[in-house]
């Protein structure tokens, strides 16, 4: 797997999980959950996840501008079979 499939798949599946942790959350907020162990323990993933999409983020930043155009044509393409799955 080449650096640029790493960062992809990072920040994919950062991603990914950030969004499936915010329809956790509004689910839990409808419910009434706020109080609970779970939900405290939903935020802190909410806060790892965040932490792991940041980081790639920052990596992709850092790169020349012909290594960013691989991740991010990487990321377009992972993100497009997520789409057909």
């Amino acid at each position: 797997m080449t650096d640029a499939s790493k960062l992809g798949q990072a920040y994919v599946k950062a991603s990914v999980e950030l969004r499936s942790n915010t329809d956790q959350l509004e689910e839990m907020l409808q419910n009434g959950k706020v109080g609970s162990p779970e939900f405290t323990e939903l935020w802190q993933k909410r806060d790892e996840a965040y932490t792991a999409w940041n980081n790639a983020s920052m990596l992709l930043r850092e790169l020349p501008v012909e290594g960013m155009a691989v991740v991010v044509n990487e990321i377009n393409r992972m993100q497009t079979n997520m789409a057909c799955i």
